[in-house]
């Protein structure tokens, strides 16, 4: 499930993103949380174009790309690493309220491999060498630290002019997924890593728009869809309680007495 309540605009981004790439020499990359690129900002290399014009060398590219992106995705934090071709790549999350909303891809950055070391990492190309070489010292250098910096600078600037998260509509998917999925799992850890939102928006959310905790409006469409079931099939209390989520049936009756006042058999008996 994507993140649906992030609202780019795209107009100021490209143009922040095209001031930083002007000022630094740096190429910056912006992708939304599901990785699909949003946008490129690139000064164009010949030694990446001679790489990435072989099928070898773009296969690579995209490995190194994904690999980045699963790391800095699981540390929620600034991720570096030297790729294939002798050159740093870096990946840092963008993060509002505890939500990873995109991530910016920054590189590549000559680092400090000396000629003999890059010719060796580039033996399975079939390019002049040399040229290759003189390619490679035209690539900007920077320190992980300066690269981190930038990145973090990057994603104050586009919070501020260009990325918003837009939670007026949020209860209403929250809710929806909520009585879509009543026998699967609805922890709050769960919840916040498929709604993408914080522990924080979510309770806030639920106190505001209904009232009650999570776990209570949980508690009560798992009932609420217990009865529908007492009233309307035969089928036996605990397959019901099962059904809603609620497979222990101690606690299902407890529970369900206290929210209806009733028990679920003198419920259906009534019924």
């Amino acid at each position: 499930m994507g993140i649906l309540l992030v609202n780019y605009n795209m107009e100021k981004l490209k143009s922040i993103m095209h001031d930083l790439c002007a000022v630094t020499g740096i190429n910056f990359e912006i992708l939304d949380a599901n990785f699909h690129f949003l946008y490129r900002c690139k000064n164009e290399s010949p030694f990446c174009t001679a790489i990435q014009n072989t099928s070898i060398g773009a296969n690579k590219c995209l490995c190194s790309d994904t690999s980045i992106l699963e790391e800095c995705k699981q540390s929620r934090s600034f991720q570096s690493h030297v790729c294939h071709a002798g050159l740093t790549d870096a990946a840092t999350p963008i993060i509002k309220n505890d939500v990873i909303v995109g991530y910016i891809i920054t590189g590549p950055i000559r680092t400090s491999f000396t000629p003999e070391e890059i010719r060796e990492k580039l033996s399975w190309m079939s390019e002049s060498i040399p040229q290759l070489l003189e390619f490679y010292e035209e690539i900007p250098s920077f320190s992980n630290d300066r690269i981190d910096s930038l990145s973090n600078l990057l994603s104050h600037i586009l919070f501020e002019n260009a990325i918003e998260i837009d939670y007026s509509d949020f209860i209403s998917f929250a809710t929806t997924y909520i009585k879509n999925n009543l026998n699967n799992d609805l922890s709050i850890p769960h919840l916040c890593a498929t709604l993408h939102v914080s522990k924080n928006v979510l309770y806030k959310s639920f106190h505001e728009n209904r009232g009650c905790t999570v776990t209570e409006y949980i508690n009560r469409q798992r009932i609420k869809q217990a009865q529908k079931l007492l009233r309307e099939t035969d089928t036996p209390i605990y397959h019901i309680a099962a059904s809603v989520g609620l497979p222990n049936y101690t606690y299902f009756c407890r529970l369900f007495k206290k929210i209806t006042g009733l028990s679920p058999i003198v419920y259906r008996n009534n019924i």
